[in-house]
């Protein structure tokens, strides 16, 4: 599903170029869950964008399905982010003062889908919240806005679901509680790619990926 090949990124920094990634190749099969681990400036999170759509590489070439992403105008690929992708920020990104369900239902009225509502609401029974449907995200626990936010993420059944740091604003219990969601959509066929700093987490996935200093230094399974 994933092919990156010799993927390079830098950002200006003053006067300083700084290299974020220098030369990662990977692939990631449909149906694996990955892990990308590695300490802070490693370059996880830049992959995990690139990955996304978000950002896109100095050099190097990305893959989703044969396809070159980077060449993908940015209309294309807000297309890309919106039905064939799925994303999870550690930080939620839920927009306030919308109701639980408004938050779920965004990427499916995007899309112009009818059954935007439905399908958001079986979405949030999915992660348990259906109940919550009604309520502001901020009236809500980490680990239940990080729930939203997977249900949103979700909604639209996208072919990858990338999710960067998920479980670092919240606490053990809620955590193992997310992963045990996450598994079990990996169970269900959904491609998952995580980049995460938590050992424990990085278990929960069948293979791991570990960068040092935007370069890979191990890919081994779990």
């Amino acid at each position: 599903m994933i092919a990156v090949r010799n993927l390079r990124k830098s950002y200006r920094l003053g006067s300083e170029t700084l290299w974020a990634l220098k030369g990662v190749d990977m692939e990631v099969a449909k149906g694996e869950m990955v892990a990308i681990t590695g300490p802070s400036g490693s370059g996880k999170s830049t992959l995990l964008r690139i990955l996304g759509g978000l950002e896109t590489a100095d050099e190097g070439e990305y893959l989703l399905n044969g396809e070159t992403v980077a060449t993908l105008s940015a209309d294309r690929r807000a297309t890309l982010r919106n039905r064939r992708l799925g994303l999870v920020f550690e930080t939620f990104t839920l927009l306030p003062r919308v109701s639980v369900l408004e938050n779920v239902e965004l990427p499916l009225l995007y899309a112009g889908r009818r059954d935007a509502k439905q399908a958001a609401i079986q979405a949030l029974e999915a992660v348990g919240l259906a109940d919550e449907r009604g309520r502001d995200p901020e009236q809500l626990s980490a680990g239940q806005r990080q729930r939203v936010a997977l249900a949103r993420a979700v909604v639209a059944g996208p072919e990858l679901l990338l999710a960067d740091e998920p479980t670092g604003r919240l606490g053990s219990e809620s955590g193992r509680e997310f992963m045990e969601l996450l598994t079990v959509l990996n169970r269900r066929g959904q491609t998952l790619v995580v980049a995460t700093h938590d050992r424990q987490v990085a278990a929960a996935c069948g293979r791991t990926i570990a960068l040092r200093d935007g370069r890979m230094e191990a890919d081994a399974p779990c």
